[in-house]
């Protein structure tokens, strides 16, 4: 069929030169989505020929297969830079005779028991690096980041500061190691559905401090709601680097004013923030059209952000002293009970928030790190039972999308939502 005898089937705003233009193999222009169902009956178009039946749904359908497709290869793509990411800087490694590198995968768990018996979650949440040099001098980490840079940006690693090492240093010794993490939960992918939730655009997470797990939370929730994520500090990371941040997080600020000011469609984001603006940025401003879900620090999140600013200070060659560090202490305090008070005294509709405060007192440190991840996907899955009874959520578009297997970061989560409020959710 010619550019005119096609145009003639169409709306009179389509030109013969338009359809032309259509059909140039350099710098193509495309036709409306609207006009593919009239194209599709024009040039007779079906899915079964054989049946002589014209499904002017025909192109509509390729259209969104093909774009279900695309974003399946972007979470296949995203998941592969993390797994081949990690096997490209121990390569990186054994063909050098400088540096050795140690890979530690992360496996967070919890238990939840009732009378129906007992439930397992677990989740490869990462694989933690820690580089060090072979002749024992101490792993600086911008060393490690110019010599294995491609393999670090390829996996989208992360310096993660006071981990404990895989290396122990003796008592009294010098930490030797440079410590970095490729995230398997957490890390940015694009939004995997096509229909968002007409109510629930977009989810801010936000805590005045990184202990309290708000990017863990957020993970969760763009997981669930098939979003895409981002957080301000892999933004400040794409912009400036791989350095260390601001003590108080005030480079992500600016990239969290930009979010909350041009929030992107179908997105979850992660922001921590103890900066002279917090409140505004974390709880976000009542009139806005954004959700958040705000998490309350408790003490002990508060005492791991004192001790990782202390680390902080010490690798830029300073040494805090008690005077120092009681006022960091008062400060934060400070800015938590002012945002509890902010909190109470107005009223935010589109604000979820939780207590970060954990139910009992951890034994160590891996017992608290199983009960904030188990924290974690309590707040997800609370936060999504406050949108389903507000009548927030599509709950076709969200079965829909948790129907579809492959994803083990979701189908952990949605047995576990569903486990927890089988009312609203289904029995899984």
């Amino acid at each position: 069929m010619s550019a005119s005898e096609l145009a003639n089937l169409l709306p009179t705003f389509v030109s013969a030169a338009t359809v032309r233009q259509w059909r140039r193999t350099d710098k193509p222009t495309h036709p409306q989505l609207s006009l593919l169902p009239l194209i599709a009956q024009a040039l007779a178009m079906s899915g079964d020929p054989d049946s002589g039946q014209v499904d002017p749904l025909y192109l509509p359908q390729r259209v969104s297969t093909l774009r279900a497709r695309v974003l399946q290869l972007s979470e296949d793509i995203s998941a592969l830079h993390a797994s081949t990411g990690v096997g490209r800087v121990v390569d990186a490694a054994l063909n050098s005779s400088e540096w050795a590198v140690a890979v530690w995968p992360a496996v967070d768990a919890f238990t939840v028991r009732s009378e129906a018996g007992s439930q397992l979650y677990a989740l490869h949440v990462a694989d933690r690096l820690d580089f060090r040099r072979t002749d024992d001098l101490p792993a600086d980490d911008s060393e490690v980041w110019a010599h294995f840079r491609e393999p670090l940006e390829f996996s989208g690693a992360l310096h993660t500061g006071a981990t404990e090492p895989r290396w122990p240093a003796a008592d009294g010794e010098k930490d030797l190691t440079s410590h970095w993490s490729v995230r398997h939960v957490g890390r940015e992918h694009p939004s995997s559905i096509e229909i968002s939730h007409p109510h629930l655009p977009h989810v801010a997470v936000t805590a005045l401090t990184v202990s309290s797990w708000a990017g863990d939370v957020a993970a969760h929730l763009a997981k669930l709601l098939g979003y895409g994520l981002t957080s301000t500090r892999d933004l400040v990371r794409t912009v400036y680097g791989v350095r260390n941040l601001d003590l108080d997080g005030a480079e992500m600020d600016q990239f969290q004013r930009h979010l909350l000011e041009r929030p992107r469609h179908k997105r979850v984001w992660s922001h921590w923030s103890t900066g002279s603006q917090a409140a505004a940025l974390l709880l976000g401003n009542p009139a806005s059209h954004i959700h958040h879900v705000y998490i309350q620090s408790d003490e002990w999140a508060l005492e791991a952000e004192i001790a990782r600013r202390q680390v902080a200070l010490k690798k830029r060659g300073h040494q805090p002293n008690d005077e120092v560090i009681l006022a960091m202490s008062e400060r934060l305090w400070l800015l938590r009970e002012s945002l509890e008070a902010k909190i109470k005294s107005g009223a935010r509709e589109l604000l979820v928030v939780h207590d970060g405060a954990l139910r009992h007192k951890p034994a160590d440190e891996t017992a608290r790190r199983s009960a904030r991840f188990e924290q974690s996907f309590e707040f997800a899955a609370r936060s999504l039972k406050v949108w389903a009874d507000a009548g927030q959520l599509d709950l076709e578009v969200l079965n829909t999308h948790w129907s579809r297997p492959g994803d083990p970061h979701k189908d952990t989560l949605v047995r576990y939502v569903r486990n927890a409020y089988p009312e609203t959710f289904g029995r899984d």
